[in-house]
């Protein structure tokens, strides 16, 4: 019937969009917690440069919508699920670097 097609739909469509939502939600923490934590990430990686801190902050959202011009692409020729795993790949990948970098006075 009409209306077991459309619950079938929406249940795939939650299924599918679900992931996406979570991983903007942390997206979109992990920006408010690097607002959050300026203060202390100025001191810890960029000698108390206010411009860098916020640099480093702001080169995201300029990366933003050139990875969506690169994941277009990457939709277009290869389809959503290749295309959504890499970006959260990029995504983890990116945390962890942050996560992981050392402080100035271990680097030097």
């Amino acid at each position: 019937t009409i209306e077991d097609e459309y619950w079938t739909t929406m249940r795939t469509f939650w299924w599918d969009m679900s992931p996406v939502a979570l991983a903007n939600t942390l997206e979109w923490l992990e920006f408010g917690v690097y607002i959050t934590m300026a203060p202390y990430i100025q001191l810890t990686f960029f000698r108390g440069s206010d411009v860098a801190t916020f640099a480093a902050f702001a080169i995201t959202f300029v990366i933003r919508p050139l990875g969506g011009l690169m994941f277009g692409y990457v939709v277009d020729r290869c389809g959503r699920r290749p295309a959504l795993i890499a970006s959260l790949y990029g995504m983890l990948f990116a945390t962890l670097g942050q996560g992981l970098a050392p402080s100035i006075p271990v680097f030097g």
